[in-house]
């Protein structure tokens, strides 16, 4: 996947789209050469409707504990 960060969040249906989706990306092998834009791409030409909320200032990734520690100084 390209740099960069996304998140997403899925309703119901989308709940059951995505996964199915991403086993198809790996049952093709093509999952490493997929990115996020091109998995909801993919979704939308097989009619699957979304839309995209720009949330503009700072975001904080956060993997695990470890990435808590510098937030209180994250502005």
């Amino acid at each position: 996947m390209p740099s960069g960060s996304a998140l997403a969040r899925l309703k119901a249906k989308g709940n059951d789209l995505v996964p199915s989706e991403l086993d198809a990306l790996v049952k093709d092998g093509s999952l490493h050469q997929v990115s996020f834009v091109n998995l909801f791409h993919r979704l939308s030409m097989k009619g699957h409707d979304s839309c995209v909320a720009y949330a503009p200032g700072q975001w904080l990734d956060v993997d695990d504990a470890f990435n808590l520690l510098p937030a209180d100084r994250f502005q």
